[in-house]
């Protein structure tokens, strides 16, 4: 699994516009558990618009140092979707314990 900083995440979702209309807790899932996980967290990211998906491959690809985040899934959340990375995880979250 990647291991990616929070920082990091609070960067691609600037770049991908997801925090003009959200806080980054609001717009950035740290723990996210997806179908078929069994209790596993990933990252992930809170989308308004499905044509935000672009924008946020572009922001992925645009922070230094980072390679593609492999196959992106996406469940609904009632008002937007989340896109989550299976593979990808993030150890330095605020209010992580450690």
């Amino acid at each position: 699994m990647t291991n990616i900083s929070y920082d990091a995440l609070v960067e691609i979702a600037d770049r991908a516009g997801l925090l003009e209309d959200h806080l980054p807790e609001d717009a950035i899932f740290t723990d996210y558990s997806g179908r078929g996980m069994s209790g596993r967290t990933c990252v992930g990211f809170r989308l308004d618009h499905d044509r935000q998906l672009l924008e946020l491959g572009a922001a992925i690809e645009g922070v230094a140092g980072l390679g593609p985040f492999g196959d992106a899934t996406t469940d609904s959340l009632g008002r937007g979707i989340i896109v989550y990375f299976r593979s990808v995880s993030c150890d330095d979250a605020p209010g992580d314990d450690e």
